[in-house]
């Protein structure tokens, strides 16, 4: 699977006008993929059929990495008597702009017997977009071949960006366990530092329904290692044992979380004397420097509000958005109350001990400016920031709701965008209505989230990023064209996102009223054009830096990581090369 050159890349960068500024505000958009276009790494003649389908538009989402590198899964078609429907991923690079195939359809799986076979991801019919991180793509497969039967037909590979290598597949031994004792089904998210968080079944001798789900990691060498298993005493707790891992018995993506450094966290329910359905829930988590833990339990007290306890009068405590940071620190929102009201709570131990940071009426927190009603959406970023979707009782008393965006940080929430407030980057006069997703909150404080837009009396949907200062900023909102080429515009009939980089870039598909698909990552310019080493001046300082921009992409980004390669781009044209160096040497003379 060798890289390709970037025929099939454009880029268009968009600039508009601020409803309260005369300033032009550059969004810049790179196109990865469109459907009907040549599908890279494949036989002559193979084209991307499709980057959804009508059964899981919401599910294929391009994935972004930390690094900005895209990774999406895609159908194929084309080279007669070759493809017939099959099915792919693709990655994207964020620095040389080009895709390169990763697995096919039909391709030898990696350690597997000889014409073992790759069937799907995991299936044809509805694949499902793998887990990335920092240049890893964690994948799911189904196979085809030789030997291969219902109790070995999946499993996990892992490609590194150099190598596709399997982490492991059903039927394989369960390492740790006694010889007979196998994974019977296996799923997982990777870390940044490639780190595999393994969710697994087992069956065997003495495995049994109230012992059979583990969840577990890999070490350098590739083994798995096991941190917990049904049946095993709780952290901190060993009167208490794991009982489910998950609310309903089955693993899912949701339930366990791994930060980019390999910290994991984790819902489950337990078992034991004295636990009823009001206190078999709990949090465990790798939180601070310390072992794994129980950071919280149904039916215990509140941090910080002795009087309000997890899960109120609710029977299931309803964990939501549970997520670690490389520092350890643990967010989520779960049912709160007390002996006669359940609301809605969010917690986070950012950037001490577990509190929380907003909670729905009649309960307030000393530091909230509003008395909530829903609390959603919560967002932990890399630095321990918290982003957080919440409605009020006036936001209630619209239909559709309103909401707010909010972040919580050291202990205060403030306000980003409410309800009402203008968006500033938007052709036309939008007003934002509430936050539908928050796809993304990075380390330098931009968000990125789809939301519901009010222009005069008309809702629409759209992807919106909001600066650090509470800037927003239209990325594409369904109804209007998008242009994908500088001779290219078509109209949105659905936006999709898939996440942000470590920098912001904002990764999404956007389907056309044609019938067409695209995948895209757009980012806000952030640095003055020209100002290659961000200075915040265009000087002989930056001769250097551009020269580096121009020759060694890779290397100008690890010198200037918080700038933004792009500032070199001086015809707009979305690339940088050649025939901009004219135009940076009239931003010198200027």
């Amino acid at each position: 699977m060798t890289r390709v050159s970037s025929r099939w890349r454009w880029s268009v960068t968009l600039a508009w006008l601020g409803c309260a500024s005369a300033a032009a505000q550059q969004i810049r958009l790179d196109v990865v993929a469109l459907s009907g276009e040549p599908a890279v790494g494949a036989a002559p003649g193979a084209h991307f059929s499709g980057l959804t389908s009508v059964w899981n538009h919401a599910v294929m989402a391009p994935r972004i990495d930390t690094r900005g590198n895209v990774t999406f899964v895609a159908f194929v078609a084309g080279a007669p008597g070759t493809y017939s429907d099959r099915v792919g991923l693709w990655q994207w690079s964020s620095v040389a702009h080009t895709l390169r195939l990763i697995a096919l359809t039909g391709d030898p799986a990696p350690e597997t017997a000889e014409d073992v076979t790759f069937a799907g991801f995991p299936d044809t019919v509805l694949p499902v977009p793998p887990e990335v991180a920092d240049g890893n793509v964690l994948f799911q497969a189904t196979l085809n071949g030789p030997g291969v039967s219902a109790q070995n037909d999946a499993g996990l590979w892992l490609f590194d960006g150099s190598a596709t290598t399997r982490v492991a597949r059903n039927g394989d031994g369960a390492p740790g366990y006694p010889s007979g004792v196998k994974l019977a089904s296996v799923g997982g998210q990777v870390a940044d530092d490639g780190t595999v968080l393994v969710r697994a079944t087992l069956c065997g001798p003495n495995i049994f329904s109230w012992n059979d789900e583990a969840l577990g990691r890999t070490s350098q060498d590739r083994t798995i290692s096991w941190w917990l298993r049904e049946s095993d005493p709780v952290p901190g707790d060993p009167e208490l044992l794991i009982g489910n891992l998950t609310q309903h018995g089955t693993l899912s993506i949701g339930d366990a979380t791994i930060s980019a450094n390999g910290r994991l966290a984790i819902r489950a329910n337990v078992v034991g004397v004295g636990v009823s359905r009001h206190n078999d829930e709990v949090v465990i988590a790798e939180e601070g420097l310390g072992p794994a833990s129980m950071i919280a339990r149904e039916g215990d007290p509140i941090p910080t509000l002795p009087d309000v306890h997890f899960g109120g009068t609710a029977a299931a405590l309803l964990i939501r958005d549970l997520q670690i940071n490389e520092f350890g620190m643990v967010a989520f929102t779960c049912q709160v109350g007390d002996a006669d009201t359940s609301t809605v709570g969010g917690l986070s131990s950012c950037p001490g001990p577990l509190e929380p940071f907003a909670i729905g009426a009649p309960f307030t927190l000393p530091s909230a400016l509003e008395r909530f009603t829903t609390i959603e959406c919560t967002k932990l970023n890399p630095v321990g920031r918290v982003a957080v979707a919440a409605r009020t009782a006036a936001d209630d008393a619209v239909f559709p709701p309103m909401s707010g965006l909010w972040v919580a940080a050291a202990g205060t929430l403030t306000p980003k965008v409410l309800p009402h407030d203008p968006i500033s980057g938007a052709p036309l006069h939008l007003t934002f209505h509430a936050v539908n997703q928050i796809v993304g909150f990075s380390g330098n404080g931009w968000i990125a989230m789809t939301a519901t837009v009010a222009a005069d009396s008309s809702l629409s949907t759209a992807l919106i990023v909001v600066s650090p200062t509470g800037e927003t900023h239209v990325i594409a909102r369904v109804g209007d064209w998008l242009p994908i080429r500088s001779d290219d515009r078509r109209q949105v009939l659905r936006i999709i996102p898939g996440g942000t980089s470590a920098s912001g870039d904002v990764a999404f598909r956007a389907d056309f009223v044609d019938g067409a698909s695209g995948h895209f990552v757009a980012r806000i310019a952030t640095t003055a054009l020209g100002d290659l080493n961000c200075d915040g001046v265009v000087s002989v300082g930056d001769i250097n830096a551009f020269v580096l921009a121009l020759t060694d992409p890779t290397s100008y980004q690890v010198l200037h990581s918080d700038c933004d390669r792009l500032a070199a781009d001086t015809n707009a044209d979305g690339r940088v090369t050649v025939t901009d160096i004219n135009g940076f040497l009239q931003l010198l003379s200027n």
